[in-house]
């Protein structure tokens, strides 16, 4: 499945430079399986309602803030 609308911070800065920096180094196998790691924890964080609950205001009162 091809994630859409995702978004990368990479100018973040780092002890060894940025994290774009950090993932053009590293090896493709390695990032995908970082990613698989990331996509699965937040995956098993939401399949808990109170924690859906809580990103749902935090959403709801963000999306106030910026209007």
């Amino acid at each position: 499945m091809k994630p859409q609308n995702v978004q990368i911070i990479t100018n973040v800065p780092l002890e060894c430079g940025t994290v774009e920096k950090m993932l053009e180094e590293m090896p493709g196998h390695t990032v995908e399986s970082m990613c698989r790691t990331i996509v699965n924890s937040a995956n098993r964080f939401f399949e808990d309602e109170s924690h859906r609950a809580e990103y749902e205001a935090w959403k709801k009162a963000r999306q106030k803030a910026i209007a």
